[in-house]
This record gives C-alpha cells, sequence and structure tokens, in this order.
C-alpha cells in the first residue's frame, strides 16, 4: 500500500522544484539585454550643393554666407545619400547633420524618388534641383529651401508629395541652373 502523506510531499516537492526551475527560466528570458544601436548619420555621401539660408526664412546669394556678426544666415550643405536615395542637410556654420523629423529614431533626411545624382541650387538660393535615377524612376526633383528643415508643428511632415518632380525617360546627368539675365 502507498503511504498518501508521503506521496503529496514528494509530489509537492516536485512540484516546487518544478515551478522553482520554470520560473528561473521565465525570468532569465524576461530580463532585456540592452541593444547598441550605432546612428550613422551619413553614409554613401554623394554630390554635394551650397545654399545661404536666413533664420527669417529669407533666401539669400552665397557670397553672403555665413554671417558671423549677427548670424542670421546660415551656410547649408545639401549631400546627395546614394544608398538611402536622401539629401542630407548639413548645417555648415554649426558643424551638424539637420535631422529633418525628429519624431523618427535617428537621422531623417530629404527623401527623393530614385538614386540622386548631381544636385545644384539657385544662384539666390530659392531652391536646389537634384537628378534622380533608378528603375523607372529617372528625373528631376526640386527641392524648395523653405522645406529643408524639419516642419513646423502645423505643417505636414516631408514626404516624396512634399517636391515638385519632373519625370526623364533616361537618367539625368550633370545640372546646370541657368540665369537669364536679361528677364531677371
Amino acid at each position: 500500500m502507498i503511504d498518501s502523506q508521503r506521496l503529496l510531499s514528494w509530489l509537492g516537492l516536485r512540484s516546487v522544484r518544478l515551478f522553482g526551475a520554470a520560473a528561473t527560466v521565465l525570468l532569465g528570458a524576461c530580463s532585456q539585454t540592452p541593444v547598441t544601436v550605432t546612428l550613422h548619420a551619413l553614409q554613401a555621401s554623394g554630390n554635394v550643393s551650397f545654399l545661404c539660408y536666413g533664420v527669417d526664412g529669407q533666401n539669400h546669394l552665397l557670397s553672403e554666407c555665413p554671417d558671423y556678426e549677427d548670424t542670421t544666415r546660415k551656410l547649408f550643405g545639401l549631400v546627395t545619400q546614394t544608398a538611402t536615395n536622401e539629401v542630407a542637410v548639413i548645417d555648415l556654420q554649426a558643424g551638424s547633420v539637420v535631422d529633418d523629423d525628429p519624431s523618427i529614431p535617428g537621422y531623417s533626411f530629404l527623401r527623393v524618388g530614385g538614386r540622386p545624382g548631381a544636385i545644384v541650387s539657385t544662384p539666390g538660393g530659392a531652391a536646389s534641383f537634384v537628378g534622380v535615377s533608378g528603375l523607372q524612376e529617372n528625373g528631376i526633383f526640386a527641392l524648395p529651401t523653405g522645406c529643408l528643415t524639419a516642419p513646423r508643428k502645423n505643417e505636414p511632415a516631408r514626404d516624396l508629395t512634399t517636391w515638385s518632380a519632373c519625370s526623364l525617360t533616361s537618367a539625368p546627368g550633370d545640372i546646370t541652373v541657368l540665369v537669364d539675365a536679361e528677364n531677371s
């Protein structure tokens, strides 16, 4: 005959051991080892264009930048990012990368519709033009200077629909901005 008290004691001890082992495994699985992610600001940088932009939102001639006395005008560099199909904005006066969407972790740049190549800015800094290429993505995107920084509180997020663009049948080559002195 089986001693019922010994059996219950044995089952109880066995259950405690099994519960203890399961709890240890579960607690070990729940502990999180911090994951360190290295954020790369610029990668696969290509061509660059420079422009002068005032803190008052006005465009300026490139020769008017930087403004060391009043610091009301800043020199910016637009750098194509060929691996991510973006254009990075660099504040050359501050020596920092501009995060165009702080709500997204890491650095956010201006997305264009394909692999960026040539980039130019107008002499007065009103806009920049970037040629893109890719499978059925050949074209030129116009980036207004007023849209190069993070959107203000009531402005929508910047995406491909923010930029005016034209489609081309083949990949664009070098781009040059011509100024019509007679009509300017």
